[in-house]
This record gives structure tokens, sequence and C-alpha cells, in this order.
């Protein structure tokens, strides 16, 4: 009997044994079911949570080659959330990856998509407005700069660590500014007196019309092979009215970046275990990447390799500053006849003529300059170039310089002004981008780093290639 009890208990524990085993090896892993179809990214990207249920360990990673986000929760213990960090996408197609989790012998794939532009509507049109190219590398075809689809800085993280971080706050506000200006004036009027060069004139018009639409473009300096002489003039008009604009402080930006590298690259959440510590994601994951690549190149075909790659994301130059509003501008080439007979023909002269007269929001318009500036296009050969308003208005102001009817310039003008509007509705905002300010993308690299002296030869070399004057005139002596 007693060795009937023993071998009933022998098999009770090894029944026991199995099914603890079993259980064991039949890992519970279950996603939130509003994961059920995957993961519907916004354009602007973001940080996003991905609800788990499990009663193991389980670990979390992208599909290889998914160089556009990044996972702040890579393994875990037990039910949890995931916190994933996806770039802005300003490429023509959209994109799509996995978060494939893992608990013991089970694997969940779950799908992340990411839309177009074009795909997002209402306030996605001014969220380009707001930032306006901000942290973007532009690259440089001969005189004009053309915009690149990655975008350098993470506005997201930045707008979450001087507004919800629990580091101190105030030691981030002034990441990301923006300041709306509301009133004109004539003061932003200024003429530039191009060249001095033989040309043959006549009245003539060519137009560009912006309106309603996202436009990036920004004119270079002016190039001029021709043979130069006294008896024509070339001046350059300019009247701009700024809306909004945006600075991203780039030194803070970076310097917070290295200092959570020097605190060891961590993910994990913050003391009181409220937040993550964002500084990780001030920069965009594909540039993260770029940046530990060639900071950690060993030997020069590395970094050569590396400072490619970057430079052909980027460009040589990089958004810190840029202004939304409407601009109008003229190019002036004034002809023998007109400049003979008027010897005081000088860049203040052209100043005060159009200050006073065409392109001025003053109340009191003088009449002797209205008439000045009218002889000036009547004896010129004229381009014009308008950027931001509505396009009923910029349309009127093309018929009036191709019937040559110039009286009515004064008053089209304060009219186009005033249609130039900041909306978060796509289909009322007429304002453009204006204006940008940039510096070198050698700053992303560590000043400490010697691959960032490789940087900045490399770049300074594509802009002599380029033949772009301006801007190796303004980065050669680039001290940061």
């Amino acid at each position: 009997m007693k060795k009937f009890f023993s071998l009933m208990a022998i098999a009770i524990a090894s029944l026991s044994f199995v099914s603890c085993s079993d259980k064991d090896g039949e890992a519970i892993l279950t996603v939130d079911p509003s994961f059920s179809n995957g993961l519907v990214v916004a354009r602007t990207g973001g940080f996003y949570k991905i609800p788990i249920t499990a009663d193991q360990a389980w670990t979390a990673r992208l599909d290889d080659g998914c160089n556009w986000a990044k996972l702040l929760d890579t393994n875990g213990m037990g039910s949890d959330t995931i916190t994933i960090c996806i770039d802005a996408n300003y490429h023509e197609t959209g994109r799509k990856s996995n978060v494939l989790i893992t608990s013991g012998d089970k694997v969940i794939a779950v799908p992340i998509s990411q839309r177009t532009p074009d795909e997002n509507a209402g306030s996605d049109y001014y969220d380009l407005c707001t930032n306006k190219g901000l942290g973007f590398g532009f690259d440089i075809s001969k005189s004009k700069f053309r915009n690149k689809a990655v975008s350098v800085f993470n506005l997201e993280a930045i707008n979450l660590l001087i507004n919800e971080s629990t580091i101190n706050k105030l030691r981030f506000r002034n990441m990301f500014v923006t300041d709306e200006i509301n009133n004109f004036d004539a003061k932003d009027i200024h003429v530039d007196s191009i060249e001095k060069k033989k040309d043959s004139l006549h009245v003539a018009l060519s137009f560009n019309i912006n309106y309603g639409l996202f436009h990036l473009g920004v004119s270079g300096g002016y190039n001029g092979g021709e043979d130069r002489r006294t008896d024509s003039k070339r001046y350059k008009v300019n009247q701009t009215l700024p809306k909004l604009i945006a600075t991203v402080n780039y030194k803070m930006i970076l310097n917070e970046y290295r200092n959570w590298i020097r605190d060891g690259r961590k993910f994990t959440k913050t003391e009181g275990g409220e937040d993550y510590d964002y500084r990780a994601f001030l920069l965009s994951s594909t540039v993260t990447q770029q940046l530990d690549s060639l900071e950690t190149s060993k030997d020069s075909t590395h970094i050569r390799h590396a400072a490619e790659g970057l430079y052909n994301d980027l460009g040589p130059a990089l958004i810190v500053g840029s202004t939304l509003g409407g601009s109008l501008a003229l190019d002036l080439y004034v002809d023998t006849v007109y400049f003979k007979e008027y010897m005081h023909l000088d860049s203040a002269h052209v100043t005060a003529a159009f200050k006073s007269g065409l392109f001025s929001f003053d109340a009191d318009v003088k009449v002797s300059y209205v008439k000045d500036a009218v002889e000036m296009l009547k004896h010129s050969n004229c381009t014009a170039d308008i950027k931001g308003g509505d396009g009923a208005v910029s349309s009127k102001i093309f018929y009036a310089f191709r019937d040559s009817s110039y009286t009515q310039l004064d008053s089209l003008f304060q009219k186009w002004a005033n249609s130039v509007v900041l909306s978060k509705e796509s289909n009322k905002n007429t304002a453009s981008l204006i204006d940008v300010d940039l510096v070198p993308i050698w700053v992303l690299v560590d000043e400490y780093n010697p691959a960032r002296a490789y940087m900045r030869k490399y770049v300074l070399e594509q802009l002599k290639a380029t033949q772009n004057q301006q801007l190796i005139d303004r980065f050669a002596e680039f001290s940061y």
C-alpha cells in the first residue's frame, strides 16, 4: 500500500512539473485591440504608445532598416506600454515598418504606417507654416536653395521638454521661439544697386505669383558676366511683410543632446518616473544614426562615406530661423535715356521714390515720388516676384504691369499687403516663406571630434563646386 501511494506521489509530482513547464512556455502576449490594424502616424510624427499585456519578460525592436523611428522601450517584464518616437515625414511618399514584440515563443508584429503631406489637410498645413522649415537641411543648386526631405530637429521632443518635462522647464523655454507680427510699415523697403551693365532694354515683365500654397525657395546672389558700362543701371527693390518669425536655438539643442550622451545615453524614465528624458530625441532618428556613424568612424574612408551620407540628406546648410509672410520684389534695369536724363538716380533716390510712392503703406503719399517711381518703371526692364498674398490681387498687379497702368500699383500694393493672412486653415492662409537664416551643417558634429574638421572641409569643397560664393564667404569664417 505504501508502495502504491509512493508511486502515486511520484506520478502527481511529475504531472505537476510537466504542467508548470507547459505553462511557462505558453506566454501570454497581446496588444491593445485598438492596434489591431496597426499604428497610423501623422505626417508630423511624434511620440506614440502601444499598450501590451504579457505575463513574462518581453523584448521589442523595429524592422531592420527603419531609420525614421526609435523605440524608447526595448524590453520589460509583464504588462506595460511601449513608447515609440517617429520622425516627421516630408518625403513625397508614405512609409511603413513594424514593431516586433517577442515574449517566450510568441511574436507579435504591430504595423506602422506614416502618411505623406499630400494626404493631410487642415492644421497640418499650419504646422508647416509655423516651423517654416526650421531644422531642415538645404541643398544649394546654383543660386537657389532647394528644400530637402529630412528634418534635423524633433520639434515634438522640443515641445515636450518645454511644456511637460520634469527636468527644469525654464532651461528649455528658449529652444523654439515664434513671434507673430501684425503691423506693416514701409521701413522694410530697401534698394540694392546691383551693377551697371550693358543691356538692350525695353519695358518687359516676367512674373512669379505664389499664394495659398507652401512655398520654400529663397533667391541667392546675383551673378552677371555682361560688359559693364555707365549708361544703364540695375536695382533690386524689395518690400517684405513679415507675419510670423520663428527661430530654433540650435546651440542649446545640440548642447542638451551632447549632455544626454555624456550622461550615458539612457532612454529610461527620469527619476520621478513621470516621463522620459526627451533630450535623447532632440534630433531626428535619421540624423542621430548618421552622426553616430560619422563620429565613431575609425578611418578616413569611413569618415568620408559618413560625411557624404549626411551631406546628401541635408545639403550644406541648416535652417535655424525663418520668416513667414509676404514679399514683393522688383528687379529693375534702368535704361540709358532715363539714366542720362536723371543723373541723380541712385539707390537712395530709388528707395525714397518707392518708399513714399509705390510700395508705400503710409497714409501720406507724396505725388512727386509716385511720379518718379512710375517713370522708373516706364524706362525699365522690370522682373517682379510676389510671394504670399491673395492670388486675385496679385493677378491685378500683374495686369497693371502688363498694361503699363503703373499709377494703379500704389493702391494695389496696399490691397495686396492687407491680403497676406496667416491662418490655420489652408484655404485661408496666404502667407509664404520669405526669408531663412542658415548655418553650416558641420555644427551638428561634436566640436571635439576630428570628423568635424573633415565635415567642414567637405562642405566648403561642395560649395566651391557649385560656385555659391555667397555661402562660401558666409561659412568660411563660421566659428562655431
